[in-house]
């Protein structure tokens, strides 16, 4: 997931592809989160040492995903779904709800990535 939240936080050429990874990791139970040492690294070798912090890795990913066009959001995924009926995930206010921490979540029930 490493690779996920770099390319997402750093933007790509084809961010459909990055969030649409993206809504698979963040909506699995128990959550699912980086390693965030080897996030650290490729934030530090792509941003600059300290710029950024990967334990920050979801504030950086809101961040992101609020500067999308939303139009251009779904566009930009439709071509990766395997279900047409997808589509209706993969706006912004839910894949912000799912950065959302759950309340049944606990950090040692997460599965490091």
């Amino acid at each position: 997931m490493k690779d996920l939240a770099l390319a997402v936080v750093r933007g790509v050429t084809d961010p459909g592809q990055a969030l649409n990874r993206l809504r698979e990791y963040i909506s699995q139970r128990p959550p699912v989160k980086p390693n965030l040492s080897l996030l650290q690294n490729a934030l530090d070798q792509t941003r600059g040492t300290g710029c950024q912090h990967a334990s920050d890795w979801m504030d950086l990913i809101r961040t992101r995903l609020e500067s999308l066009n939303p139009e251009t959001l779904g566009n930009d995924i439709r071509p990766f779904l395997e279900r047409p009926e997808d589509a209706r995930l993969l706006t912004r206010d839910h894949l912000l709800g799912l950065l959302r921490p759950s309340p049944e979540s606990n950090q040692d029930d997460s599965a490091e990535v």
